[in-house]
């Protein structure tokens, strides 16, 4: 593998792992519906009012 191979891998392997985190956000919102049904319920309909 050339250098240049090298370089543009390691970019994609980073961003990659930048955008892992959308992956999780599913479940942190189905966890946050249980945990504070009520703030998250005053939370969408402040968000959708603006």
């Amino acid at each position: 593998m050339s250098a240049i191979e090298k370089y543009y891998r390691a970019r994609y392997e980073k961003f990659k792992n930048l955008l892992g985190w959308r992956d999780q956000l599913p479940e942190l919102l189905e966890a946050t519906k249980n945990v504070l049904p009520d703030a998250f319920q005053e939370f969408i309909k402040k968000r959708h009012k603006d």
